[in-house]
């Protein structure tokens, strides 16, 4: 399913403006049925097998330079990745936001630091966001490899590996003089 904006930037947009996400009701769940595996126990199953996976992917990352790009309808975003040789990931998220029937248009960029991997095969990042001329600090979780990259928050958005000069020419093309 395509979306007009990841939901992690949707969010990030409306803390700059001050607004806030509205969130719909939610139906009752239906009654549960009987398994032939405990669902706890499944449920960790499952989690053990995505942070093995993750782990791998990211394990087999080696020290240097990865880039991911993502174009949506209304969202084009770039991902600069360093490993150092300790070990520690850096990099930074950006894009632009291109809502042309909200008539809004917005940059944003965030510089990640002091990545560190977590025993569920995520990378963890001390972060610095600037959009709309708001500054917010925080933490941003990712999930790397080679092949592609996504936050943590939002699986369901994958930036796909590409070349670095290509993601910043597209992402942020140069402005004729």
């Amino acid at each position: 399913m395509k979306h007009l904006i990841s939901p992690a930037l949707f969010a990030l947009v409306l803390a700059a403006c001050g607004q806030s996400e509205t969130v719909e009701p939610v139906e009752a769940a239906p009654a549960p049925v009987e398994a032939a595996v405990p669902v706890a126990e499944a449920a960790g199953e499952v989690t053990e097998a995505v942070s093995d996976a993750a782990t791998t992917a990211i394990s087999a990352l080696t020290e240097g330079e990865y880039c991911y790009f993502l174009q949506e309808d209304s969202s084009t975003e770039g991902l600069e990745i360093t490993l150092d040789i300790a070990g520690v990931f850096s990099g930074r998220h950006y894009g632009t936001i291109h809502d042309a029937e909200n008539a809004y248009f917005a940059a944003f960029e965030t510089i990640l630091s002091d990545g560190q991997l977590n025993d569920d095969g995520v990378v963890n990042f001390t972060a610095v966001t600037e959009v709309d001329g708001d500054t917010q600090y925080g933490e941003e979780p990712w999930v790397i490899s080679a092949e592609s990259a996504h936050s943590a928050h939002w699986d369901d958005a994958v930036m796909e590996a590409a070349d670095c000069d290509f993601v910043d020419a597209t992402v942020w093309p140069p402005v004729p003089e």
